[in-house]
């Protein structure tokens, strides 16, 4: 009996010791995490923690490329040398860590809450607070409120030629008189003009502004605006709220005057067909049901989050779930597939790809044999293998755009969750 109670006290023993050292590494983990956030914010260095910045990162409720806006600007902007960044609590909330710290700098000390994944990347950062021009972050739904003003002319089909720069839709649109050529691009949050294009609206535009403990100042570079009179084609608004910001690196690579981008708040009031082989694209009214499904169409269920339709891909024996992002000109997926995918594809070899920091990354270039989404099969499409950390929020394991709506007239149905492919 002894020997067993001895026993048992040795179990138990090494027990807490082995948990003692699991937490002193998770501690030491979260620590690491901490202290690479001290040096970017005191640098005003991005790239010192883009590494560590989870593909689910939010701020404010505010994700996808415009969490990563937010939060590159409040690093670049930080006004405060911070000393050091101490744990006082950590909790667990599912495969998460709930991160309390002490943010110490020569003023003052605050308690800030940062949340980590288990592999200790930051999820969220509460370490400033901000409000974006009144705006609400944008909701995870299906369902969303149309456009309520008398003047707004919504016509119940509309179709619309475009053109291609490079793998981009681009279409003839105005806002506020400046017409010209403004990129369709479902990946982008909302309407974002270029900055170079209208500089009468520099005193209406509004500054992200942020300040909570001590922490004053604004964000520079993007800012919110309401803007007159966007009109495209048949489609006239009396106002639309947009973000103002320089989209002069988008004209270098497109070699194209870019107005601005018309973005997912606007499309997800329709249903939006994709047909390349005529460059068209239509965009039937949700408010007037004005959309028939093809009989021959194969119908693929979506999920809305963020703002991009995610659906599943099978791949050989492997299925996967991507977004979609008609801004996308490669179809990527996350570089930890690369190993496990490898039966599928042929090496072609490497390529270059810019980021939203627009920042080139060189990544591996494949050709896919072939994947199905649904009962389509699409074969012999390049991807590229990427961390796509730097600009997509949702959990996915790649990105589809160009490369899959250009083989088949494709058709988002926001409202209703569908894709129809006919083929």
């Amino acid at each position: 009996m002894k020997q067993l109670m001895s026993l048992i006290l040795v179990i138990f023993s090494l027990a807490m010791t082995a948990c003692k050292e699991q937490h002193s590494e998770t501690g030491a983990s979260i620590q690491a995490t901490l202290d690479h956030l001290k040096i970017a914010l005191n640098e005003h260095d991005f790239e010192e923690i883009e590494p560590l910045i989870a593909v689910d990162f939010a701020f404010n409720g505010y994700d996808g490329e415009m969490g990563r806006m937010i939060m590159s600007q409040i690093v670049a902007q930080y006004p405060q040398k911070t000393s050091a960044i101490n744990i006082t609590d950590v909790k667990l909330e599912g495969s998460n860590y709930v991160v309390t710290a002490e943010f110490v700098s020569r003023d003052e000390t605050v308690l800030k809450e940062v949340i980590l994944t288990s592999d200790y990347k930051i999820e969220r950062a509460q370490i400033v607070e901000i409000a974006m021009g009144g705006h609400e972050p944008a909701q995870k739904s299906h369902t969303i409120p149309f456009y309520s003003s008398p003047e707004d002319n919504i016509p119940s089909k509309m179709v619309a030629d475009f053109e291609l720069a490079g793998r981009l839709i681009t279409v003839e649109a105005e806002v506020e008189g400046v017409r010209g050529t403004y990129i369709v691009d479902s990946g982008a949050v909302t309407f974002m003009l270029n900055s170079r294009y209208f500089p009468g609206l520099e005193d209406r535009a509004k500054p992200m502004d942020h300040g909570a403990q001590g922490v004053n100042g604004s964000l520079e570079g993007i800012r919110v605006v309401d803007a007159n009179n966007f009109i495209w084609q048949d489609t006239e608004l009396a106002s639309i709220s947009a973000l103002l910001y320089d989209l002069s690196h988008l004209e270098e690579k497109t070699g194209v005057e870019i107005k601005g981008l018309i973005g997912a708040e606007f499309l997800k009031r329709y249903v939006v067909e994709y047909d390349y082989s005529k460059q068209e694209i239509t965009l039937y009214s949700n408010a007037s049901n004005s959309f028939t499904q093809d009989e021959m169409s194969h119908v693929v269920d979506i999920e809305m989050l963020d703002n991009m339709p995610v659906f599943g891909i099978e791949i050989g024996k492997k299925k996967l779930r991507v977004a979609l992002d008609c801004g996308a000109e490669e179809a990527m997926l996350f570089k930890k597939w690369d190993e496990p995918l490898s039966p599928y594809y042929k090496y072609l070899g490497t390529t270059g790809l810019s980021g939203a920091d627009k920042v080139e990354s060189i990544n591996k270039q494949v050709k896919l044999d072939a994947y199905k989404v649904g009962d389509v099969t699409y074969k012999k499409q390049d991807f590229i293998f990427a961390d796509l950390t730097y600009n997509h929020s949702i959990e996915i394991d790649g990105l589809l755009g160009y490369e899959f709506l250009s083989q088949h007239k494709t058709t988002v149905d926001y409202e209703k969750g569908k894709i129809y492919i006919s083929s």
